[in-house]
């Protein structure tokens, strides 16, 4: 299956995404809130791209460019912030 297939979350998601970000291989991450994001940077993810950064389209086709340059068995994940700081990860591309 095509990342296309997954366009309209992708594109909804990144309307409210705080930021986005890759490992450089294989996981893409959409952060949903300031909290995901600083837990990104602490994890020394270099490819890191905030909404002051980017417009919600150019987010989006940034996580294209990464998913042609990703590594197999890929996936995009959106990730936030719940109830006592718990990481609240929802599958938007499957791993494949």
């Amino acid at each position: 299956m095509s990342i296309s297939t997954y366009h309209t979350e992708l594109q909804e998601l990144v309307q409210s995404a705080h930021s986005i970000a890759w490992d450089g291989c294989h996981k893409i991450y959409i952060q949903q809130d300031a909290d995901q994001t600083d837990k990104m940077k602490n994890y020394g993810y270099d490819y890191l791209w905030t909404k002051e950064m980017m417009d919600s389209d150019s987010m989006l086709n940034t996580i294209y460019q990464w998913w042609r340059q990703s590594c197999p068995l890929r996936l995009v994940d959106s990730v936030a912030t719940g109830d006592h700081s718990t990481d609240l990860f929802t599958q938007v591309v499957p791993q494949h």
